[in-house]
Formats: structure tokens, C-alpha cells, sequence
């Protein structure tokens, strides 16, 4: 008997398109990949930066949380409008537009001292990422394997941890931290010229994947907002972000400013954690078909712990640094894991409007906690950020746990009622 061919992966299905499609579908991943470099690198920059920031500025520390709340700001409008910028820009030119205005944004800091204009470009590269990260979440997570929603996860993690890692070179070249804002605004201001030749690409995307079913009317924003999963898949993100980019924005003024690390070596290891998360994200895209999805998520969320725990007891310089990789290792699957359970737990007519709201959840999160945080800093000391780190870790967790006690419920719900046998 013949066998079956499998059906490729709908992530390298690409390779089997007519010549000139799958080199048009292979452009489009790239662009999506290095879009998502370009989205991690200002904070990756602002990680290692933010107090020679403040001390330029003539503010506090715990200032950090402002400027976060206004690139929140930014990043939330540009969620907001983005259905009706698509519908009058089209998707290649609303994504060039929105990579100037992200350069705009680190021209300004590169040549910018007065406060409130920096929290006007903040605002600004707020406006450009917010753009770019749900109408990417939505096109990969709709049309491609699970494993590429982690690589551009993973991507977005090299942008992160490239930031630390040329700013620790430029500093060891004697050179001033605003280089580093102008190396980086240089280059997407380069990458911005490729999205303008090759915007048109956009108009065709890739099609669905060979399981999906038949198209379903999409679902209106109230539908989806009146599903409580969704509001407790929000509170998930609003958490998770805040300790990932928490933890992101104070290593280094934790390591440096208050336990006395060099600069150097503390602006390495913030780099190094975000390497450590980038190496989980495409380590376990490779691997996630080996997976329980709950099992994995729970073995990270409990290393989260110990990493936090590690990170708060300052048992030594070393063995908080182990906790910091621990802690970038375990978040790197978290994300896109239950980005993609959206549509088995959802319904595929609710993912878009469910991608948006989380990501908005995940922008809040961001602020708020990085500003919680800057209030206890400025209020009692930069060693609050242990535990308020370790805090946020055992509450992903919970919320987690609550995610899976709702699809159980869900699924005992819609499983037919079977008779006992005669």
C-alpha cells in the first residue's frame, strides 16, 4: 500500500510554493524576524542606560517607571488605532512608517537632555513598537507553526540582549552611551529603507495552515471581552511582562548602584540574561513538539521561582547571577505558548481581538509594575526589587494554574455524555 505523505509544516510550507512565492514568503519571515531584533533593542538599550538617563536628566531612579508608562502610552494608541491605519496604509507602509517613527525615538535619546522630551520619544518608539508587535503576533500565530511564533519571540530576545552587549563594547572603547543609540537608529533607519522597497510583498500573505478550519466570522471586540478566559489570559501577560521586562529595566541598578558590581560586569550579565532567554525561546521552538505544554510551562514557572528567590537572597554576586540566567531561561517559552493556546481555548473567530487585548495587558503590565517598582526604589531602596521580583514569579503561576483549571472545566463541559452499556 502507498503511504501517506505528511503534510509540511505550515512554518516551511514556503519551500513548496512556486519558485517566486516561496522566495516572496521567505522574505516575509525574515522581515518579520529582524522587525522583532528591532523591537527588542531599545529596551535591551535602556536596561544598562537608564541611570546615566536620570542622572542627565536630573531625575530619580525610580523615573524609570514614568518613561515606561509613556512608551506604554504610545505602544496601547497604536494597538488601539491599528485596524483603521491598516485599512487606510496598507501593512507593508504602516510597518515602515511605524520603524521611523521607532528611530525617531533613539535619535531623540541619543541627542535629547531634557526630561520631558524624553518622555516624548519614548512616547514616540512606544507608537512605532506597538504597531509592529500585534500585527506580527497575529499574522505568525494565525499562519505559521507554533515553532516560528517562538523564533520571532527569540528574535525579539537578540534585539534585547544585543543592546546590553554593544553598549558593554562601546564602553570599553571609551565611548559615550548616546553611540549607542545612534548606532542603533542607524541601522533601523537602514532597515526602514528595506521595508519601503519591499512593502508591497505584505498584500500577499501566507495561507492558512492545511488544518485549519473554515473561515469563521470574526468576532466584535465586546464578544470577545465578554468571555472571562480572555480577562484572565490578559491578567496573565499583565503579570508575566512586568517580570520579564521588570527584570530587564533593574538588574543592572540592582547589581551596579546598590551591590556594588562594575559596570561592565553588571552591563554583561543583564546581556547575558537576555541571552538566556533568547537561547530558550529557539531551543524550545525546535524542540516543543517533544512537549506537554502544561508540564513545560509549569517546570518554567517553577524555575522562575528558584531564579527569583536566587536573585532576592544575595547569597553572593555569582549566585545571584545564576538565578538572573535561571530566570531569563524559564521565561522564554512562556509567551508564545499561551499566545498560541488561543485558538483551542478561545475559538479562532476571537484570537485577533484576544492577541490585541493581551498584548495591551502585556504593555500595562510593563508600566505599571516597572512603576511600582520605581516607587519602592525611591521609597525604601533598590533591594525591593528582589522581592518584588519573586512575588510577580509565584503569581504567573497561579494565574497559570487557574488558565488550566479553566480548560478543564471547558472541556468536561462540551465532551458528549456517554451511556452506561446495557
Amino acid at each position: 500500500m502507498q503511504r501517506k505523505r505528511p503534510v509540511p509544516s505550515a512554518s516551511l510550507r514556503f519551500k513548496f510554493f512556486h519558485p517566486t512565492e516561496s522566495r516572496r514568503h521567505l522574505t516575509l519571515i525574515i522581515i518579520a524576524l529582524t522587525a522583532f531584533v528591532f523591537l527588542g533593542l531599545p529596551g535591551g538599550l535602556r536596561n544598562v542606560t537608564w541611570p546615566s538617563i536620570s542622572d542627565m536628566a536630573g531625575v530619580s531612579l525610580g523615573e524609570l517607571g514614568t518613561l515606561v508608562v509613556a512608551i506604554s502610552i504610545g505602544y496601547i494608541s497604536s494597538s488601539a488605532l491599528s485596524g483603521y491605519a491598516l485599512s487606510r496604509l496598507g501593512f507593508g507602509t504602516l510597518i515602515t512608517l511605524a520603524a521611523a517613527l521607532m528611530a525617531v525615538s533613539l535619535l531623540g535619546f541619543a541627542f535629547v537632555t531634557a526630561w520631558p522630551l524624553l518622555l516624548l520619544f519614548g512616547f514616540l518608539g512606544g507608537l512605532g513598537g506597538g504597531t509592529i508587535d500585534p500585527a506580527l503576533n497575529t499574522y505568525v500565530s494565525t499562519h505559521y507553526s507554533l515553532r516560528t511564533l517562538n523564533w520571532l519571540h527569540g528574535a525579539f530576545g537578540i534585539g534585547a540582549a544585543a543592546g546590553p552587549l554593544m553598549m558593554t563594547q562601546l564602553l570599553a572603547m571609551n565611548r559615550p552611551w548616546q553611540d549607542g543609540y545612534r548606532l542603533a537608529a542607524g541601522l533601523l533607519i537602514a532597515f526602514g529603507i528595506l521595508l519601503a522597497f519591499v512593502r508591497g510583498s505584505w498584500r500577499s500573505l501566507a495561507p492558512p495552515s492545511s488544518d485549519q478550519v473554515a473561515p469563521q466570522k470574526a468576532a466584535t471586540s465586546g464578544e470577545t471581552l465578554r468571555l472571562p478566559i480572555v480577562w484572565l489570559s490578559i491578567l496573565f501577560f499583565f503579570v508575566y511582562v512586568g517580570l520579564e521586562i521588570g527584570t530587564g529595566d533593574w538588574a543592572f541598578a540592582l547589581f551596579h548602584e546598590s551591590r556594588g558590581v562594575a559596570e561592565a560586569t553588571a552591563t554583561l550579565w543583564v546581556g547575558i540574561y537576555w541571552g538566556a532567554f533568547t537561547i530558550g525561546r529557539f531551543g524550545f521552538g525546535a524542540w516543543m513538539g517533544r512537549f506537554n505544554i502544561n508540564h513545560l510551562l509549569r517546570a518554567m514557572f517553577t524555575l522562575a521561582i528558584i531564579g527569583t528567590a536566587l536573585i532576592w537572597g544575595n547569597f553572593s554576586n555569582t549566585v545571584s547571577f545564576i538565578g538572573l540566567v535561571m530566570l531569563g531561561l524559564s521565561l522564554a517559552p512562556m509567551f508564545p505558548l499561551v499566545i498560541a493556546a488561543n485558538q483551542e481555548r478561545m475559538g479562532a473567530q476571537h484570537v485577533a481581538n484576544a492577541v490585541g487585548f493581551q498584548i495591551a495587558g502585556a504593555v500595562l503590565g510593563s508600566a505599571i509594575m516597572v512603576r511600582i517598582q520605581g516607587f519602592l526604589v525611591d521609597a525604601i531602596d533598590l533591594e525591593t526589587i528582589g522581592p518584588f521580583l519573586f512575588a510577580l514569579a509565584i503569581g504567573q503561576f497561579a494565574i497559570h494554574e487557574l488558565l488550566i483549571a479553566h480548560d478543564r472545566r471547558r472541556t468536561l463541559r462540551v465532551q458528549p455524555a456517554v451511556a452506561d452499556a446495557p
